[in-house]
């Protein structure tokens, strides 16, 4: 009975310091992924605003928009056309992959670098100009500005530049385990388009739900930032954190599996369950070694009472036999007394 007692307590004991470790462990990584997601963001949001905000210095060239409006009224004058040209080119050493310069026509006036022809995905972007963020081997950022001068439009402006550095974070989560990773998503009616991730390396969709429950990164497109634990887009439950990507429209969620979280609580508990069972055994058997003396003992004591009781029923017995004999002499004598104090009472001649 008390080993069994033991064991229950040690059974309690370990789950209960499992349940903890376990809380302690969901805790710990939420609060590095809750950090890692807020710089990733930044990184994000302050990188695209900067780079969308470079197509101004191709909205505002000054050379370029005078050659433009010559062309407005002389399309034929090669030497305009020769100078947007050069003008275009001079941007690509800046930063820019490729420009392309259009008349108020719509007509290419020139177009120098090379176009992303066919990107696997395409999300608008809430950003200065008319900005998009595509896929084709990495992110790139497409803009569209207009050209004016006083007297009007005299043209637009069409621009990509490649984030490289963007593109390298994907691999960037190595400090999260086999299964961390890192996901850019953007949300089109009722369903969620993502960009490539480290565990996923192509364009994909999922829904906004998985399971009937929303998915990390749909909450951050209500513009909500937090840490859950959920069920992703694979049906594997994951600790992730998610959040907007600032008002651009994307959302961002950095996740790792919940059961890599609670493998190395698993190896402790596998570790130490074998050194408790035993310690729990031996802690049996020293008891009941300690015990059996005492047992005996008692069994012992048991015994030598109730023979003692046995004795003490049978004096007992004897003792009451021996009143009622007492009883019956006492009451016997009484009567012969009395009979003979009657009889001496009543005889003739003795006074």
């Amino acid at each position: 009975m008390g080993a069994a007692w033991l064991i229950s307590i040690a059974l309690i004991a370990g789950i209960t310091g499992f349940v903890v470790m376990q809380q302690r462990a969901e805790q710990s990584l939420g609060d590095t992924l809750a950090v890692a997601l807020h710089n990733r963001i930044q990184l994000f949001d302050s990188l695209i605003t900067l780079r969308a905000g470079n197509t101004t210095l191709i909205a505002t060239r000054p050379a370029m928009i005078m050659h433009l409006r010559t062309l407005a009224s002389a399309p034929d004058d090669a030497r305009a056309r020769a100078a947007v040209a050069e003008v275009a080119a001079s941007f690509l050493p800046g930063g820019f992959s490729a420009v392309a310069i259009h008349d108020q026509r719509g007509a290419e006036v020139s177009q120098r670098g090379a176009f992303a022809l066919d990107p696997a995905l395409v999300l608008p972007l809430n950003a200065s100009h008319d900005a998009e963020l595509l896929w084709q081997d990495g992110f790139i950022l497409r803009t569209r500005a207009q050209l004016s001068d006083a007297s009007g439009v005299v043209g637009t402006a069409l621009a990509e530049q490649r984030l490289d550095i963007l593109t390298q974070t994907i691999d960037d989560v190595a400090g999260l385990g086999s299964t961390g990773d890192a996901g850019i998503c953007g949300r089109q009616s009722q369903s969620i388009q993502c960009f490539p991730q480290r565990l996923r390396r192509e364009v994909f969709t999922v829904p906004v739900q998985q399971g009937g429950k929303p998915l990390p990164i749909s909450l951050a497109f209500e513009g909500k930032t937090g840490v859950v634990r959920s069920t992703d887009y694979r049906g594997k439950q994951v600790i992730a954190a998610y959040g907007p990507i600032g008002s651009l429209g994307l959302g961002m969620s950095l996740k790792m599996d919940a059961a890599e979280i609670y493998a190395p609580v698993r190896e402790r508990l596998e570790l130490f369950a074998p050194l408790l069972l035993a310690l729990v055994i031996t802690g049996a058997m020293v008891l009941r070694m300690q015990l059996k003396p005492l047992v005996a003992e008692l069994l012992m004591s048991r015994e030598a009472l109730r023979e003692r009781t046995v004795e003490l029923e049978r004096t007992k017995a004897d003792l009451e036999r021996a009143s009622h004999a007492k009883d019956r002499f006492l009451a016997t004598m009484s009567h012969e007394l009395a009979h003979r104090s009657t009889r001496f009472s009543g005889s003739p001649g003795r006074c």
